[in-house]
């Protein structure tokens, strides 16, 4: 197993906190062990050996350029499992060269899955302002503070574009932006039908999407996290489009 098949990009491993990335360090280290020709024994370096090896198929491995700093990420998560007591020497001999087995409190740790399924939802596809704003959270399974950091930016970026005061927000400052025959984010060459579509997808878009998450009043899973971030990002390339030069 290789720590770039759960964790998917530099990135996204640079972002993440020692207590973050230390489930997905042990989980390979703990993985390299359990080979048939393994010793049962842990140790860091069986991570560190492979970050840089491409994965065949096109797929790199860690950028290359920034492997000193993927490999003290990763060492910092591993001194944080040996600290926090995950880890226990097997033996003193052992021990002091750095091998370590699973410790009874080793069972505590979360089955790390969130980040190494955020693979199949490439950061690529996402406006890189949501992208900045959401992707982590996102990964971390923050769903409903991915979504409310998402329509945030949208709405920031509308009350640039349009130049309104900061004390216009929501619905009712997409209703403005957006209206039918002054918005300044209206696209006046349009049909008026198509005007009133764009309104409307704006203002139906904060009503049901963003103001019930802002109150933390809706509960979300990934999957529908996923698509309503996603619809943040279209929303945010209309705005781009829509700008005055």
């Amino acid at each position: 197993m290789r720590l770039i098949e759960l964790v998917p990009d530099t990135d996204t491993l640079l972002a993440l906190q020692p207590e973050e990335l230390g489930p997905y360090v042990f989980k390979v280290a703990q993985a390299e062990a359990n080979k048939p020709m393994g010793n049962r024994l842990m140790h860091v370096q069986t991570v560190t050996a492979q970050l840089g090896v491409p994965l065949g198929n096109g797929r790199p491995g860690y950028e290359q350029g920034r492997m000193g700093e993927v490999e003290r990420a990763v060492l910092a998560a591993w001194h944080w499992l040996d600290r926090e007591g995950y880890l226990d020497p097997p033996d003193d001999w052992n021990g002091r060269n750095g091998f370590r087995v699973p410790s009874r409190k080793a069972g505590e740790l979360n089955d790390p899955r969130a980040i190494q399924a955020a693979a199949k939802f490439p950061k690529a596809l996402l406006h890189p302002t949501i992208a900045e704003r959401a992707y982590m959270p996102l990964l971390r399974g923050d769903f409903s503070d991915a979504i409310t950091r998402s329509f945030t930016a949208v709405e920031q970026a509308v009350r640039a574009a349009g130049k309104y005061r900061e004390d216009q927000v929501g619905v009712a400052l997409m209703e403005e932006a957006f209206n039918v025959d002054r918005g300044p984010l209206s696209d006046m060459s349009r049909p008026v039908g198509e005007r009133v579509g764009m309104r409307n997808l704006f203002a139906g878009a904060f009503g049901l999407h963003r103001n019930p998450h802002a109150h933390g009043a809706v509960a979300v899973d990934e999957a529908k996290a996923r698509e309503i971030v996603m619809l943040a990002a279209h929303l945010m390339r209309i705005v781009d489009a829509r700008r005055q030069p």
